[in-house]
């Protein structure tokens, strides 16, 4: 067989002219995401692809599928492609470094990791730059996460405490709920989370009282958005700006951005000191 090798440097490029019956494909469903499948029908550039994984049935243009498996462009260190990982899962990549027929490929969020070559296919530019802009996007949300960690719990006077049927927000696990004390004790509350009978103890550290807040929020920095369900857990975003009527403009992790009350957000840490000027 020595007329079918190849240089094991060499990655699949767009696919060739034609698909046939029972070719292998890897199709981009949405930006950034993709699934392999087999093309069932090929009707004058149309082709139906049935999903390995699930059976769905997807219906695209010809130049719109990926040929995994085959020669024609050289990998770049650096470049975005497409890597399957595993059996049938494909997903965007960057390529880190290549080293003979084993290729390391960092995915959107986690660490480099290693795969064969061949497993990695060079998208034409509109995937190129849909893969390109999912990077962005995890990125972005990795950094506004990391930066909430850091911002801490809602500011509040050491000396505070919580009076018998306050109102209060606590802190379960990683997210903040609405709730109403029940029972003082010397180092722990028992308050009833909002839509739930049962009292639960909570210590001092994770209560804090519901709004209007103390602190007035700053731009930049993180709050608490009071739910449109009381029951539902309030949610972290970032003041992008001021409004008028005692409003805030926010912003979420995904970019979302929304305008609420001032009486609606607590405030996650500390306000920045004061500008020497």
């Amino acid at each position: 067989m020595a007329g079918c090798r190849r240089d094991r440097r060499v990655l699949p490029d767009k696919v060739r002219p034609d698909h046939l019956r029972g070719d292998r494909v890897v199709v981009e469903v949405h930006a950034g995401e993709f699934v392999e499948g087999t093309v069932t029908a090929n009707d004058g550039g149309r082709l139906r692809v049935q999903a390995t994984v699930g059976g769905e049935i997807l219906d695209l243009g010809e130049g719109d599928a990926l040929r995994p498996g085959e020669g024609g462009t050289k990998i770049s260190e650096g470049a975005y492609a497409v890597c399957g990982i595993g059996e049938a899962r494909w997903v965007a990549c960057r390529v880190v470094s290549i080293d003979g027929d084993q290729a390391a490929i960092a995915l959107a969020g986690d660490a480099p990791q290693r795969i064969p070559s061949r497993r990695v296919v060079v998208p034409g530019e509109l995937t190129r730059l849909n893969i390109e802009r999912h990077f962005g996007r995890t990125e972005a949300r990795a950094a506004y996460r990391q930066a909430l960690r850091v911002a801490g719990p809602p500011p509040i006077d050491s000396a505070w405490r919580p009076r018998p049927e306050e109102r209060l927000i606590v802190r379960r696990g990683e997210e903040w709920v609405s709730a109403r004390v029940a029972e003082l004790e010397r180092e722990r509350v028992l308050v009833r989370c909002v839509g739930e009978d049962r009292a639960v103890e909570f210590p001092y550290a994770d209560v804090r009282p519901a709004p209007p807040y103390p602190v007035a929020p700053w731009t930049g920095g993180f709050v608490l958005v009071r739910p449109a369900a009381e029951a539902r857990p309030w949610e972290a975003m970032r003041v992008a700006s001021f409004a008028e009527d005692e409003a805030a403009v926010v912003v979420d992790e995904h970019g979302d951005r929304s305008t609420r009350a001032l009486r609606d957000l607590v405030p996650l840490g500390l306000p920045p000191a004061p500008s020497a000027n």
